[in-house]
């Protein structure tokens, strides 16, 4: 019972992972990607046992092919949210053209939001055989995930699971929360420099609105003017 309540509320956090992460990209907005990885991480350790799966891309940016990746199992992922044979493609052309495949046994796909249903490119299935990799079983996405948890784990990982699932959501509410508070924060601010350039009391672009760093600048751009103001 308590297995059946974990599966279902993890598949609520993957539909919205993948919902978000398809709508966004739908408006150009790539943040969310960047989320998603860090979830991953975590997550791609309880369900496929790396504890030593890590992100490549802290250490080099933009690292070829590959984001996260385990020295111990030799196995890595890329994570994406483009699910065409093309990105995949590409993906294993760079994983052979910097001779990672003769450092990982192993490159998983990970696509954030839905892997199609066939893949049958003829160049494709030609370097998934020269890469070792297998197009039925290592193109992933978040449907695949649940599938292996529900065969694979127990209530106990399952609820593992969820609590990584819990605790990286708050996180990221957290920041939502925090960063649209700053937004808003941004947007009355340059709507109040706005007006107050308008008065042309102030020169644009000098303009400093807290008060204790306006009376400084009064101050020293017209010592002679703020003398008294000075001695107090």
């Amino acid at each position: 019972m308590e297995r059946d309540i974990n599966l279902k509320k993890i598949a609520a956090y993957f539909s919205r992972i993948s919902s978000e992460v398809k709508m966004l990209n739908c408006l150009g907005l790539y943040d969310i990607n960047k989320i998603s990885e860090t979830i991953c991480i975590p997550l791609l350790k309880e369900i496929y046992s790396l504890p030593n799966l890590k992100n490549l891309n802290a250490t080099q940016d933009n690292f070829p092919a590959i984001d996260l990746a385990c020295d111990q199992s030799k196995k890595s992922f890329q994570i994406t949210s483009t699910s065409s044979s093309a990105k995949i493609l590409n993906t294993l052309t760079k994983y052979k053209k910097y001779g990672l495949d003769k450092i990982y046994i192993n490159v998983k796909v990970f696509i954030l939001t839905e892997k199609q249903k066939s893949y049958t490119s003829k160049q494709l299935i030609q370097i998934a055989k020269e890469t070792n990799f297998n197009i039925q079983d290592d193109i992933i996405d978040f449907s695949s995930l649940l599938v292996i948890i529900e065969r694979e784990h127990d209530a106990t990982l399952s609820g593992i699971i969820l609590d990584i699932l819990d605790s990286e959501f708050k996180k990221i509410d957290k920041f939502t929360i925090i960063r649209d508070k700053l937004d808003g924060l941004q947007e009355r601010t340059l709507e109040k420099i706005s007006n107050e350039i308008k008065t042309k009391k102030y020169i644009p672009n000098v303009y400093c609105e807290p008060v204790h760093v306006k009376n400084k600048a009064r101050i020293f751009s017209n010592p002679l003017f703020f003398h008294r103001k000075i001695f107090r």
